[in-house]
């Protein structure tokens, strides 16, 4: 990978900010391409032009006063460089040379992990967006398939064969009357009262025909005619009203 194909990718505030103090200090230390994209990124982005001024501003100051500042003794605790060992022209410039390349490298990596986040981030959004209009629809037509059963296809609920037994008891004024499964109940001059399984009640308005069988633990009332209230407790067991319009 050349370092020129660096280019590609436009310097953000945080790659500028790494480079200000050498572009003000020792801006030899920057590649061409390094103080080009700078100074592309200093004209639009006034927060960091402003960074740079600030800091400009102060080098200039200490510059101009240097000879002042060492004869005050500010730097007196600054110790030289005693190494006894001394680079050459060719080492020195290659060091600078890696170090250059270093922080290429490093700003280019993480570049590429930005963009590689910002893909996954842009194709996610409309798979996200396509997945819940998928589980949005399909949850409507589960709704509506089980809220809506075809007569014309499947059979009655009350044809389904079953070996539960039904209890249905008529409550009266002395003792409750049994009453057989799928024997029809009328309620002709005046109310009537049931008791299904121990702990379904449902009473009868005039007029009403109805019987009642068995189904899958629980029961089917086939509502010929008229009217009902009936009070219901959950207990997993099924309580259907069948009707020639439909059941419930």
């Amino acid at each position: 990978m050349k370092i020129s194909d660096y280019l590609q990718f436009e310097y953000d505030c945080r790659d500028t900010q790494e480079l200000l103090t050498l572009l003000i200090v020792c801006p030899q230390e920057l590649t061409i391409d390094e103080r080009t994209e700078v100074s592309k990124h200093l004209s639009r982005c006034s927060g960091c032009r402003d960074d740079y001024e600030s800091m400009k501003l102060i080098s200039d100051m200490l510059i101009a006063n240097r000879d002042y500042l060492l004869k005050s003794g500010v730097f007196n605790d600054v110790q030289a460089d005693d190494s006894s060992v001394e680079m050459s022209y060719e080492e020195s410039m290659q060091m600078r040379f890696q170090a250059r390349l270093a922080r290429v490298s490093t700003r280019r990596k993480r570049r590429e992990r930005r963009e590689r986040i910002a893909k996954i981030k842009r194709f996610a959004k409309p798979v996200s967006a396509v997945a819940a209009c998928i589980i949005t629809v399909l949850g409507i037509y589960l709704a509506a398939s089980h809220l809506t059963p075809n007569k014309d296809n499947a059979p009655t609920i009350a044809a389904i064969p079953n070996d539960t037994p039904v209890k249905i008891e008529l409550l009266t004024a002395s003792a409750p009357k049994i009453i057989p499964a799928g024997q029809p109940i009328i309620a002709a001059s005046n109310l009537k009262t049931l008791r299904i399984n121990n702990n379904r009640r449902m009473t009868l308005n005039l007029g009403t025909e109805l019987s009642i069988v068995p189904h899958n633990l629980g029961c089917v009332v086939k509502l010929d005619k008229g009217e009902i209230y009936t009070e219901v407790e959950h207990d997993g067991k099924p309580f259907i009203v069948e009707t020639t319009h439909g059941w419930v």
